[in-house]
């Protein structure tokens, strides 16, 4: 294998100052995974002292290893070439198996799911049930896991995170759908405590309104107790949020 060259580290650095090439990829190719102490306030602090061990040895392999990341692998990136979802190691969780009766009206979903606020938006004409009969499906949690996954969001500009796009189209690549409110709906009303823990996204049936702004259901609570469905517009869709999914093979 190739190593890389100090021009090649250049242009690198000189491409995402341009913001040609986003900083999440290079995370990504590099294999930067640190989780750093956060402040006094918990927000969590990242300097370029952090990963540079980890981006030298990704390149040299002074530590033993073979380097990570090869003069050809690198090229390919500096020149566009590379396959932006395989950058992403999409990692999921089981969160358990419910049945979806496609039978049953979003009122009477909601209604079902006995839930102390819901956002007056969700209408059954923005958000229509798709499917027939009762289809039993495993849900699981998905999120991308990269170095921005540990930093806020203040810290950098949008390029240092995937986009919503790429990471459906990283988790479509291992095998997982997004699942639609009638999915997210039966999930609900059988693990109610699950949205008590985190906020749940569910990304398969956004509306779109007439500014053209998306919006996403999300399943809430407050002060971790009182359940709700609430809309999150595409703008506050952070990607590290857990994203209700279903495995394509039991779909």
């Amino acid at each position: 294998m190739a190593k890389v060259t100090l021009d090649q580290l250049r242009e690198l650095c000189q491409q995402v100052k341009r913001g040609r090439i986003p900083e999440w990829k290079v995370y990504a190719l590099f294999g930067v995974d640190v989780d750093v102490d956060g402040d006094e306030e918990g927000n969590p602090q990242f300097s370029f002292l952090d990963v540079l061990p980890v981006l030298v040895n990704a390149v040299t392999g002074i530590a033993g290893e073979s380097p990570r990341v090869t003069r050809e692998n690198l090229q390919e990136l500096l020149d566009g070439r590379e396959e932006t979802t395989s950058f992403l190691k999409v990692e999921t969780y089981d969160c358990g198996k419910a049945a979806v009766n496609y039978g049953r009206s979003l009122a009477q979903m909601i209604g079902g799911g006995h839930y102390c606020v819901v956002d007056p938006d969700i209408t059954a004409e923005r958000f229509p049930i798709l499917g027939e009969g009762e289809v039993e499906y495993a849900f699981v949690y998905a999120h991308h896991s990269c170095m921005v996954e540990y930093c806020s969001y203040q810290q950098f500009a949008d390029t240092s995170k995937p986009s919503l796009e790429e990471l459906l189209a990283a988790m479509g690549r291992c095998g997982f759908r997004p699942a639609r409110v009638e999915d997210a709906l039966a999930f609900a009303a059988k693990f109610p405590d699950e949205q008590r823990r985190q906020d749940i996204l569910v990304v398969g049936s956004p509306w779109v309104d007439p500014d053209g702004q998306r919006h996403f259901i999300c399943l809430g609570s407050s002060g971790g107790f009182e359940r709700s469905l609430k809309l999150v517009p595409d703008s506050e869709v952070p990607t590290m949020h857990h994203i209700l999914a279903i495995r394509k093979d039991a779909a």
